[in-house]
């Protein structure tokens, strides 16, 4: 995880460290200085928002919810990217 430790969170520190806040792993610090940027920030708070809408989706699909092509397609590139 990269640290916010820095004096001022900036956008691409946001972007960094979205799952590590999502998950709940940031130390109280890294945590008040991500959410002091968001209030300040409307393009960073609609990433957040955006982020937290497809990762609420992705846990809700499953495989019976894709087309057999799209499926056969997603195992195939996961295969080919797994480590040996």
């Amino acid at each position: 995880m990269k640290s916010l430790k820095q004096t001022e969170v900036v956008c691409r520190d946001v972007v960094e460290v979205v799952n590590d806040y999502l998950e709940d792993t940031m130390s109280p610090e890294e945590c008040a200085a991500f959410e002091q940027h968001l209030h300040a920030c409307p393009w960073c708070m609609t990433y957040l928002n955006q982020i937290r809408a497809s990762s609420s989706f992705v846990r809700r699909v499953t495989a019976t919810d894709l087309p057999p092509a799209l499926e056969a397609s997603l195992r195939a590139l996961f295969r080919a990217r797994r480590p040996a």
